[in-house]
């Protein structure tokens, strides 16, 4: 049989345009636009962006915010972090104080993660389908020329912390 090579069913300017809903339309949920926009931005996949913890974000003094994604921490850029430490400082769905979980995302039920279906299912209501845009973020990174970056994996993935906005990621030029 023929093989078939993977292919990407959502444009660059598409995907732009989710990051920009994304970061701004404050009728999707606020935990929802995070998990998004970490799986736009960085292909993380949605299951493995609810099981992080407190402990994969760290704010610097210098009021950098950086996300631990496997081993590698990478800064995020203002806009996106002032969500990911809302989202760190908020409760989530828990009807339980904050502070009696490390869960970032953290679900209904005490010591529980928030699950993928939830996200999921408002992501594709308001038109962004997780796994198109996963991969298209994954076809966007591997089509960059990585000694743009030094040559790391870590920095690479991060090539998103460049200027030009009040939310740190330019749009511009990137569709």
């Amino acid at each position: 049989p023929a093989k078939t090579e993977p292919a990407v069913t959502m444009s660059d300017d598409r995907r732009w345009d989710s990051v920009d809903r994304l970061l701004h339309d404050h009728a999707i949920n606020h935990y929802s636009r995070v998990a998004g926009l970490l799986m736009l931005l960085f292909s993380w996949p949605l299951n493995e962006i609810l099981r992080m913890t407190h402990d994969h974000i760290a704010e610097q003094p210098d009021g950098r915010v950086l996300v631990t994604f496997d081993s590698i921490p990478i800064e995020m850029p203002p806009g996106l972090s002032r969500l990911i430490l809302d989202q760190k400082a908020s409760h989530g769905l828990t009807p339980y104080t904050a502070g009696d979980t490390n869960w970032l995302f953290p679900g209904r039920n005490p010591g529980t993660h928030m699950v993928t279906e939830r996200i999921r299912n408002e992501l594709v209501s308001h038109g962004i389908h997780p796994r198109q845009s996963r991969s298209a973020a994954l076809f966007a990174l591997a089509s960059l020329d990585r000694s743009r970056f030094g040559g790391g994996w870590g920095i690479f993935r991060g090539f998103l912390i460049m200027g030009g906005t009040d939310d740190g990621i330019d749009t511009e030029g990137v569709h």
